[in-house]
């Protein structure tokens, strides 16, 4: 009965208000709680009464009462877990205004604007914008600290490997993607997007226009998916855009070498980690036995030979125990070693691919043994026109064999190749042969970017996992075309205080550390990462993933080994999300040099040359180039013209690189690109004797440079895979069996916005529906209509699997007072507000302008109807 009381007064000072709209909870005790978000969740002990799961704003609720802060104790009954008592005064600082992720990003967004504000009025001799300058700079390091501490903070844990298999059910059960042409059972690699999918894909390519092209005023273009042959012969991808592939000797299936090997040998660390369980175990057992005997031993006084058995029995038992320890020790060793292999995996070529294979002893599924790795062209060919081409037969019968690189290599010529295409491998060739067109379009200036959204084909090995390996596959790309003396970009001092989880390639070789605590500054001044355009993306990309829904301790940035690198690039970071199936690379960023320019021009003819205009003449050092022809002609007969073409291409720096090393050592060692063979280059040695060089300065007013590109490459799908992962949670009820699954998908990316739902299928609510949805259209705010006869709460769960953010309930109260009620999918608080309210709070949320619980602060937590007249 005291119990009863209690809750009935606490009740009274919620304004009369009983909690109606949640069920299946029974209260036991009252006490208080405390979690991440600052929330206080009610706890049910002994069966009182039934109420829904639901989360109070304690500090919100007990101020807009005014009273005094009572030590009820209430319990969380959501699946979002407890954390430590620390996170509790932050959110109070913040208002808890959203998760880490959310609040990571505002900072951010506050500390750039801070900084591009006083940089603006810097230096201004006006009184009041010297004291904003001032006042700017102390918050602007108060922000920082902030941040900083965030950053050190743990984000929610992701169960991902446990959940995998329920959010797969989900992802069918609504239909979000699917296999294609299911009903014929299936094709590999290639995927339908549902409803929901379609959505959440335009909302998330949305996303990405606003957080890139609009934010740097990028220039977007649509290019063609089919690709003439000599476009991708001349970017190197007809010989080089390849994997490494090995086949059953027996079955001859086909296996991709590096995911093959990985999965091999990541089931092999389990297995010896398994095994150093059982026998770190087996001496433990061990222990206590022979701890058992020497209690017994001791106890049996004057008996000399049972205390030598004693004696002997321990020397023995620390020979066996030093032995297993032994054992345990050489497993460990052989760990780290195979997880160096790991991180190496992706830069291996085959000739190390195949000591591995050897190694190991591994074989195929089948227990077959394995072949020589070999490579293998993921490029999808096809014909344009119905021209007919005399290899076509022979084309169709080396088609068969799985070697197809040197297929295409053998039929590779200018005479019977004019027909013949790609798919896209990337989109990013059709910015490449459109650069003279975008550069005049932008007035002659760089740097400045291109960008485009579209399909990408791979004819993948052996696509698996869901979305993370397909065939054809959404991509985002931007090349941002830079003056090579002067790789940086103009907004990079706003972000260079962003520290961002590195895993450069020395630490991949060494001890596999991520970096956390380096700014991207001093990752710049200390060459981790080669210049600051490319640092530039990299924070933009971190920023959008956040902005995704994406766990920050979820995502790291991993440099490429010298050895996996794209043969276009000079320095490569992925952005990698953790997934179930571990890492996975969603983001490619490569400074890409002047290499794709330079080939289409070489080929072309066409002047893809930007030029840099000063405002006065400078005096610039040039270099002439005196080449002793009788020398590299009679040393190098035909391949001399593939040495001056190369030396052509030089700049100044290059060439003065080229003199100082002759000088030195008397030799120079010339790499040429060789698009005629698999193999990537050729080698020349040239001697002083061959070359000569002159110096001169020019005054000049201008300058002509083949502009370098800095490239981000994103895989829409795979980010929506990992999305979905990391926004997949579980409500879980404490006298329930039943567990509600939902998506906590971003309001951004929510498929739907706003769901507009019935307390029951009356028709009178009709005519409110549909003046609602009328309502959320003429602001182009997506809804969805659900007037059955089910429940509310299921009506809730329904809305919640698909990630609709907001819910609008139309009751009897609506009839009498025209008000509405709005839920929030994550806290599943509701308010009661004027239908004329509902655009402008919605709107504020999508946009966070205003967060949840500043409307719970305004409304008040809606509890029941009021029907009394």
């Amino acid at each position: 009965m005291i119990i009863i009381v209690i809750f009935l007064l606490s009740m009274f000072f919620f304004e009369n208000k009983t909690y109606s709209f949640i069920s299946k909870i029974n209260i036991k005790n009252l006490r208080y709680n405390k979690n991440n978000n600052n929330k206080y969740h009610l706890f049910a002990s002994r069966d009182l009464r039934k109420i829904s799961s639901f989360v109070l704003d304690y500090s919100i609720l007990f101020n807009k009462q005014k009273i005094r802060k009572r030590k009820f104790n209430f319990f969380n009954v959501c699946s979002n877990k407890m954390s430590n008592m620390d996170n509790i005064k932050e959110q109070k600082e913040n208002d808890g205004c959203g998760s880490l992720e959310e609040l990571i990003e505002r900072y951010v967004c506050e500390i750039s604007s801070l900084i591009e504000r006083n940089e603006c009025i810097k230096g201004i001799d006006d009184e009041d914008l010297k004291k904003e300058f001032m006042e700017n700079e102390k918050l602007l390091q108060d922000k920082k600290m902030k941040l900083k501490d965030l950053y050190g903070k743990p984000s929610e844990e992701l169960k991902l490997v446990e959940n995998r298999t329920k959010l797969e059910n989900l992802v069918k059960r609504k239909f979000f993607y699917t296999n294609s042409f299911e009903i014929y059972g299936g094709a590999s690699g290639l995927f339908d997007y549902g409803p929901s999918g379609c959505l959440l894909k335009s909302e998330l390519e949305n996303l990405w226009r606003c957080h890139f092209i609009y934010y740097d005023e990028m220039l977007e273009i649509s290019g063609s998916c089919v690709t003439p042959y000599q476009v991708l012969k001349t970017s190197g991808h007809v010989d080089r855009f390849t994997d490494l592939m090995i086949r059953d000797v027996v079955t001859n299936d086909c296996y991709r070498a590096d995911k093959y090997l990985g999965d091999f040998l990541k089931a092999k660390i389990e297995e010896l980690k398994k095994k150093n369980t059982k026998e770190g175990e087996h001496v433990e057992e061990k222990e206590k036995k022979q701890k058992r005997d020497d209690d017994i031993n001791e106890n049996k006084e004057n008996n000399d030979n049972n205390n030598n058995n004693n004696n002997n029995n321990k020397s023995n038992y620390n020979y066996n125990y030093d032995m297993i320890g032994g054992m345990q020790n050489g497993n460990e060793t052989l760990i780290q070693k195979i997880e160096l292999i790991l991180r190496k995996l992706d830069g291996m070529n085959e000739e190390e691919i195949k000591e591995i294979i050897k190694e190991y002893d591994i074989k195929s599924p089948l227990k077959n043994d394995l072949s020589d790795p070999f490579p293998f062209n993921l490029m999808f060919q096809t014909k344009i026109g119905p021209k007919d081409d005399n290899t076509e037969d022979k084309n169709k019968e080396k088609c068969k064999n799985v070697d197809n690189n040197k297929n295409l290599n053998s039929t590779n010529t200018n005479n019977n190749m004019n027909n013949v295409a790609f798919l896209r491998p990337e989109t990013a060739q059709g910015i490449f042969v459109n650069f003279k067109k975008l550069l005049e379009y932008n007035g002659g200036k760089t740097p400045f970017a291109g960008a485009q959204l579209g399909l990408g084909f791979r004819n993948e090995i052996s696509p698996r996992n869901g979305l993370l390996r397909v065939r054809e596959f959404q991509m985002a790309e931007i090349e941002y075309f830079v003056n090579p003396k002067k790789k940086n970009h103009e907004k990079y001092y706003l972000f260079k205080y962003l520290m961002l989880p590195l895993y450069p390639r020395d630490n991949q070789l060494t001890d596999g550390v991520v970096i956390k605590n380096m700014t991207l500054e001093e990752a710049v001044e200390k060459n981790i990462i080669a210049n600051e355009a490319l640092a530039y993306f990299l924070a933009r990309t971190y920023l959008f993933l956040l902005k995704c829904g994406i766990n920050k301790d979820g995502i790291r940035f991993r440099q490429h080994l010298k050895t996996e690198m794209a043969h276009y690039a000079n320095d490569c970071w992925d952005a990698e999300i953790l997934t179930s199936f571990g890492f996975i690379e969603v983001v490619g960023h490569a400074d890409r040099s002047a290499y794709d320019l330079q080939h289409h021009m070489k080929y072309t003819g066409a002047n893809l040359y930007a030029c840099e205009k000063y405002n006065e003449p400078i005096e610039v050092e040039y270099v002439k180039m005196i080449p002793n022809k009788a020398k590299i002609g009679n040393t190098f007969k035909s391949e001399q013209n593939k040495i001056y073409s190369c030396l052509n291409e030089k700049t100044n720096e290059e060439l003065l690189i080229i003199d100082e090393e002759l000088s030195k050592n008397n030799k120079y060692i010339l790499n040429v690109s060789n698009n005629d063979s698999i193999n990537n280059e050729c080698k020349f040695e040239l001697t002083r004797d061959m070359l000569s060089f002159q110096k001169y300065k020019k005054k000049v007013q201008e300058e002509n440079f083949i502009p370098n590109v800095i490239e981000p490459s994103f895989g829409i799908g795979r980010l929506i895979f990992c999305i979905l992962e990391h926004s997949f949670r579980i409500r879980r009820f404490t006298d329930d069996k039943e567990e509600r699954q939902y998506l906590s998908l971003p309001y951004k990316l929510a498929p739907i916005k706003c769901s507009i739902l019935s307390i029951s299928n009356n028709k009178a609510f009709y005519p409110y529906i549909k003046q609602i949805q009328m309502l959320l259209n003429q602001y182009n705010i997506s809804s969805k209509i659900d007037n059955s006869s089910v429940s509310i709460g299921k009506k809730y769960a329904r809305t919640d699997e698909i990630g609709i953010p907001f819910a609008v309930t139309i009751d009897f109260q609506t009839l009498k007072d025209k008000t509405i009620t709005l839920r929030e999918r994550d806290s599943m608080l509701q308010i009661r507000i004027s239908m004329s309210h509902l655009v402008d709070i919605i709107n504020s949320m999508l946009h966070a302008k205003k967060h949840w619980n500043e409307y719970i602060a305004q409304y008040g937590l809606f509890t029941q109807q009021v029907l009394d007249s």
